[in-house]
């Protein structure tokens, strides 16, 4: 017996049975049922799949290890205990489309058709350079394209440095050569470093995000009817943002230091504020 199948036996007696229903294919979003194990011409293990639903489909032989574990049913994730649960909405909330998520040293950023990872080693440094990865499916339809982004949003959450994330490029491209990694560089000193941004809802509802080289302040106020006076459902929105990055910067050191004086801060104030430290700012 060649030590591919031995170890492949192993593999199957942890994992695999006749009869279990597993996921193949491409973006590993087809579902098959286990008829039976064997070895092709070369020696190399193989398992015979049974397509499900099967309907006029053909049963079919692949490499063993071209196949992958269902999820966990329902009945077992409900089993899972507070501390998983909380791990697990973190997960699928971080991924979501449009959102940002920082992971060890890098940021990774989801569109619509698309990645990008930032990687943070060098953020916020002068002299220095950051990579900025996108990763982009280029072939395939619609739905393999949605199916590709889901897999690979849960992939990247799992990988903590930029390393990682071009490794895990690599095998995709090895697999599909549809998958394609864009790399650019930008200044050190242009990139938020982690944890640099200050985020603050004031108990006089206005919303305020500060870094060290930009700030935005949003002034949301409810309008009412021209003619009767009352409330309606719509509001009036104000953004004030930094119109240069000196008092951008000084606006951040002081706010970083008077948060809950900041708290109880209304519009009029944070405009004398800033006259005062020479933070210079627009709006619209």
């Amino acid at each position: 017996m060649s030590l591919a199948l031995k170890v492949a036996r192993r593999f199957v007696a942890s994992f695999f049975n006749v009869g279990d229903v597993i996921l193949y294919g491409k973006y590993k979003n087809k579902k098959g049922r286990i008829l039976s194990f064997g070895q092709d011409a070369k020696g190399n293990p193989t398992v015979t799949l049974e397509p499900v639903p099967k309907g006029r489909k053909q049963n079919k032989t692949m490499t063993l290890f071209k196949i992958w574990k269902m999820p966990k049913p329902v009945e077992e994730k409900q089993a899972m205990d507070l501390s998983q649960r909380v791990v697990a909405r973190y997960k699928l909330a971080g991924v979501e489309m449009g959102r940002t998520v920082t992971v060890g040293t890098i940021r990774i950023h989801r569109y619509s058709d698309h990645f990008v990872i930032t990687d943070l080693t060098n953020a916020g440094m002068r002299g220095k350079k950051v990579k900025i990865l996108s990763i982009t499916l280029g072939g395939g339809s619609a739905q393999d394209r949605q199916s590709w982004a889901e897999n690979t949003a849960e992939a990247l959450v799992h990988l903590r440095t930029y390393d990682d994330v071009r490794h895990l490029l690599n095998r995709m491209h090895e697999e599909d050569p549809y998958v394609n990694g864009d790399l650019r560089e930008v200044r050190g000193i242009d990139i938020e470093p982690t944890g640099a941004k200050i985020t603050l809802k004031t108990n006089t509802g206005l919303e305020v995000e500060a870094a060290p080289d930009a700030f935005r302040v949003l002034n949301r106020q409810p309008m009412t009817h021209p003619k009767t006076g009352k409330p309606m459902n719509t509001f009036q929105d104000t953004n004030y943002y930094s119109r240069d990055k000196k008092g951008a910067g000084a606006f951040f050191t002081w706010l970083k230091a008077n948060l809950s004086q900041a708290n109880s801060m209304d519009m009029a104030d944070f405009r004398r504020l800033w006259d005062t430290l020479d933070a210079k700012y627009d709006f619209h």
